[in-house]
């Protein structure tokens, strides 16, 4: 059966496209192989102890710049430079400073059921409250310009449980970690759970000490 005129001609378009397509993909791939040098590090794919070389990695400079340029209009260039320099420097200079209590740095565990099922419940029937965040001006820690994130807090008195379940948290998880680094801890900062939406883009970054030495997620 031959085809007909337009369905060659669609098929013909069908192939170009195709081409075009694998050869822009290909391109691509080969813009993205040139990105990683053999003593790949920080400050590559973003800006961590650094800014990133723009002449060594023109294509991760150019999607960092996109990034900051929404802050810019957000809240002016000042603002959200001072904080990518705060953020830039507490990462370079801190952990130097700080005392490793154990040899790897983290931990991998499963969160205990007990715990884990009333989470997951109070998570379920609050989602749909969940509160915006608001963050300081110029602030670079998420991109909530563009990707605004949330909070479904156990301290809203409007969400029943949370209270309970926080405490339930602390008993659950402090041992645990004890356990892990060899130490007696202490609570220090538990207010719920962040909601990140699609296109967030969370920066790299240290608590300022001695905020936390040891985190649970």
């Amino acid at each position: 059966m031959r085809p007909v005129p337009s369905l060659r001609l669609a098929a013909l378009l069908l192939l170009g496209w195709c081409a075009w397509s694998l050869g822009g993909l290909l391109d691509f791939f080969e813009a993205e192989k040139s990105e990683f040098p053999t003593d790949y590090g920080v400050d590559v794919t973003f800006p961590i102890h650094h800014g990133i070389d723009r002449r060594r990695h023109a294509l991760y400079a150019r999607r960092y710049e996109r990034l900051m340029h929404g802050c810019y209009e957000r809240y002016g260039r000042y603002s959200c430079e001072a904080t990518e320099q705060a953020r830039m420097a507490m990462n370079l200079q801190q952990p130097p400073r700080q005392h490793n209590y154990t040899a790897v740095g983290f931990q991998k565990t499963r969160l205990p059921q007990s715990a884990w099922a009333p989470l997951l419940t109070f998570f379920e029937q609050h989602r749909s409250r969940e509160a915006p965040e608001d963050w300081p001006p110029g602030n670079t820690y998420v991109n909530h310009w563009e990707a605004p994130s949330a909070m479904v807090s156990f301290e809203d008195t409007r969400l029943r449980g949370g209270l309970r379940l926080k405490q339930l948290l602390w008993q659950t998880l402090q041992p645990i970690v004890e356990a892990w680094v060899g130490y007696p801890v202490e609570p220090s900062s538990l207010y719920g759970i962040r909601v990140y939406k699609r296109g967030a883009v969370l920066a790299t970054r240290k608590q300022p000490a001695p905020l936390s030495h040891c985190a649970a997620f």
